[in-house]
């Protein structure tokens, strides 16, 4: 298998092909996490019509895996209606949320229209430090139920942990969550700009120390740097 999506990659690069696309729906969002690179812009989304559009030109030009995020995804209304019409074009579907507006009926849905995967971002087991960065109290309690949802429902969820000063001396206990949720778990020590340029965030990201640190834990890499 792992030799078969190299050479559907390397085909896609020959070609020219873009095979997996990122779009942001929206720049809204229910958090305000401290490390956040987006800026609300002044500026309209894209209509239910638009991004359907943009859909459909990316069917043409042969993609196949499509990521939705934001902002929050679950903030626009016809959320649902765009996953159904991504889905009639074959994408392979994947979304990116904080959950915290994801209900038992919701859950159900996705899985209906067959989303492949839901990434969830969790910061730290300890609810004063993920509620720290989110800004929202009881958030870490809403995505862990949410993603207990989502598996009642059958649909795979991954945990996303973003690693920053306040955050890295827990992602073990990160790992170890998903371990016992039966999910995998990515870790992300990369905290960028803001996309005006603002480089407020830069002094959220981890030190030199705690870079090596991580690179080099088994846990992570059995051929640690």
């Amino acid at each position: 298998m792992a030799a078969l999506s190299e050479q559907v990659v390397d085909r896609s690069m020959a070609r020219a092909i873009p095979l997996s696309v990122h779009v942001d729906l929206t720049m809204r969002c229910n958090e305000l996490c401290v490390h956040c690179y987006r800026v609300v812009e002044d500026r309209p989304e894209l209509t239910t019509t638009e991004v359907k559009a943009l859909l459909a030109d990316l069917a043409r030009a042969g993609t196949l895996y499509l990521t939705f995020s934001g902002g929050e995804i679950f903030l626009r209304p016809d959320l649902f209606e765009l996953i159904a019409e991504a889905k009639r074009l074959r994408f392979d579907v994947r979304l990116k949320s904080n959950a915290l507006l994801i209900t038992t009926e919701r859950a159900q849905r996705l899985r209906d229209l067959g989303v492949r995967q839901v990434d969830v971002s969790i910061y730290s087991v300890d609810p004063a430090v993920h509620d720290g960065v989110t800004k929202i109290p009881g958030s870490l309690e809403r995505s862990l139920a949410a993603i207990g949802r989502l598996q009642a429902a059958g649909v795979r969820v991954k945990i996303n942990c973003p690693l920053m000063r306040t955050t890295v001396g827990g992602y073990r206990e990160v790992l170890g969550l998903a371990e016992r949720l039966g999910v995998p778990c990515g870790i992300d020590p990369m905290i960028t700009a803001r996309n005006d340029g603002d480089t407020s965030t830069a002094p959220l990201r981890i030190g030199r120390a705690d870079l090596q640190r991580v690179l080099r834990d088994p846990v992570l890499n059995p051929d640690p740097l």
